[in-house]
């Protein structure tokens, strides 16, 4: 064992002795109103309560970070509720596939050393006969996040784009440290876990869980995860030790920044922490976004239990303009600061929607830039609308990602139609109060606009909206059914159940299912009980996620 190993294991000793084990962790939130239960808000420990936390995953992480090379060094210790039949168990660990030197050692079930079989980004450890219900896994890793610059390309150009390992999801910059994915985390059994990742989008499907992690850092660096501040101490000459952590969370995102322009909102008893590179623009801008976002979609589909939102700006990979955590969300750079992805910031430009105008005068398209997009077969108006929107567009769906997904979990290999497609639909109730006169227009440019654009510009085929992310032909045909047909499922609810019938629906949804897991089939039956009407509820379902007739319900 190396002396860093050696280094880690003292100080998690250390560190365990104070946090404990992951079950009376929990019990003590309850019990004490400690930490772990302040992660929440009163109405998420309400929530929280009808959960059985003890059959739920629960992580100790101890991590010493070193921000300007990237190098990550880490202990966890890990209880997972795996079941006594249980013979082989898979952790997701990205940085096997997504960062340099990834080296993973140390690992004991139960204080027996065992050895695992490392493949890409899973680690898949047999289990010896007799195990109990609930088995102790710690293991020591290392690995450097990759150097990763923002992509400025054509999104529109490449059938390659939003593959997991190049999005920037594991990187480091001049200006942070993003660590996404960045542990082992346990994919139980009926759950996606392929070593590789060759599909598109998102690769979480983990259940919710307590984590808890002390992180070591740079004395002076600015650190953001997705959960919420336990402790800050001085550590080693020259470090700092941060803990953090949450009840309920899927995972636990680390930003670190060696400085950082932030903002605080409040929505409700949610507090809002909006954090960039200094000298963005905007920062208030985005804050009053995301307070929009979470007052209207606590209000239309259930309380936001954390009692924290993470709003980050990050470089991210051509074609993506954000990313959800469990209480946080990281935004483009460029959107961030009311730009277009690989196209910069425009929001020195002015009311895009009078540059355009409606009448053919005004700016052309390539001077912006915008001419290889596709665009101009659409009305300049409608241009100027979508990229004036751009930015609270993309921060409405992220967040609509904390009820769907975060919340209510899914599993984003095998169907990402139940998160995505539901995000795209809490946009458009956010454009709703954001924008009420525009919304219809801001949802349709963001849906169906989309799906005509790509099938009529870019020759994309229709196909069914619900499969697994690695069968869809090309990142732009899963972006094209997924984010672009499929919401519109939604909205035909809407026109045939009414508005406040179908939001009701979808909060029963979250109710019934918050900190679990739900299926593509599960919500289409949910939805049809909730509505009074499985049988015609399953059949729009069956035309709009698994048939192909995108050309006549939207046209071409």
């Amino acid at each position: 064992m190396s002396n860093n190993a050696r280094r880690l294991l003292g100080t998690m000793v250390a560190f365990v002795a104070i946090v404990g084990s992951g079950r009376h962790q929990t019990r003590a939130a309850s019990d004490d109103g400690d930490n772990l239960a302040q992660s929440l808000t009163l109405d998420g420990q309400e929530l929280a309560a009808g959960v059985d936390w003890d059959q739920r995953p629960h992580y100790a992480l101890w991590a010493g970070l070193v921000p300007d090379d990237g190098r990550v060094g880490a202990l966890m210790r890990a209880s997972l509720p795996v079941g006594a039949d249980t013979e082989t168990v898979h952790l997701r660990w990205f940085p096997g596939a997504a960062a340099d030197d990834a080296t993973l050692s140390g690992v004991t079930v139960d204080g027996v050393a065992v050895e695992p079989l490392v493949d890409g980004s899973i680690v898949a450890i047999a289990l010896e006969p007799g195990h109990g219900d609930v088995i102790d896994v710690i293991a020591v890793f290392n690995f450097v996040a990759k150097e990763f610059t923002a992509t400025e390309v054509d999104p529109m150009s490449s059938g390659d784009a939003l593959q997991p390992s190049d999005i920037g999801l594991l990187a480091r910059s001049a200006d942070a440290l993003m660590l996404g994915h960045w542990f082992p985390i346990w994919v139980p059994e009926g759950l996606s876990a392929d070593a590789v990742l060759d599909g598109y989008g998102d690769i979480s499907n983990f259940p919710a869980a307590t984590i808890v992690a002390q992180l070591d850092v740079p004395a002076g660096s600015v650190v953001v995860t997705s959960g919420s501040r336990f402790d800050e101490s001085a550590g080693d000459a020259g470090h700092t030790l941060i803990t953090e952590g949450g009840v309920g969370l899927r995972d636990l995102a680390v930003v670190v920044m060696p400085d950082a322009e932030q903002v605080t909102a409040q929505a409700g008893d949610v507090e809002i922490v909006v954090s960039a590179p200094p000298g963005t623009p905007d920062v208030d801008v985005v804050a009053d976004i995301a307070a929009t976002s979470i007052d209207t979609l606590s209000e239309e589909l259930g309380v936001y239990p954390w009692a924290q939102l993470d709003v980050l700006s990050a470089p991210l990979g051509s074609g993506v303009g954000g990313m959800e955590w469990p209480g946080m969300v990281w935004i483009e750079t460029s959107v961030f600061a009311g730009g277009v992805p690989g196209l910069g910031d425009l929001g020195d430009l002015g009311d895009l929607n009078e540059i355009f105008g409606t009448d053919g005068t005004g700016l052309a398209l390539d001077d912006l830039g915008l001419d290889s997009l596709g665009l101009d077969d659409l009305g300049l108006g409608d241009i100027g609308l979508m990229i004036e929107t751009i930015r609270e567009w993309t921060i409405a769906h992220e967040v609509g990602h904390m009820w769907w997904h975060s919340l209510v979990g899914n599993d984003s290999n095998t169907a990402p139609v139940v998160d995505e497609a539901l995000a795209q639909h809490s946009a458009c109730l956010v454009e709703r109060v954001l924008r009420p006169d525009d919304a219809a227009a801001v949802c349709d440019i963001n849906t169906a606009g989309q799906y005509q654009q790509l099938v009529s510009l870019m020759g994309i085929q229709d196909d069914a909206a619900d499969q697994a992310t690695d069968e869809f032909d090309s990142s732009l045909q899963y972006g094209a059914l997924v984010y672009a047909k499929a919401p519109v499922f939604y909205r035909t609810l809407e026109e045939q159940y009414g508005v406040d019938e179908t939001t009701a629906a979808l909060a029963t949804v979250v109710t019934d299912n918050a900190f679990g897991q739900i299926t593509s089939d599960q919500l289409r039956d949910e939805l049809g009980v909730a509505l009074g009407d499985p049988a015609g509820v399953t059949e729009l379902w069956q035309r709009w996620m698994n048939e192909a007739h995108g050309a006549e319900d939207l046209g071409e």
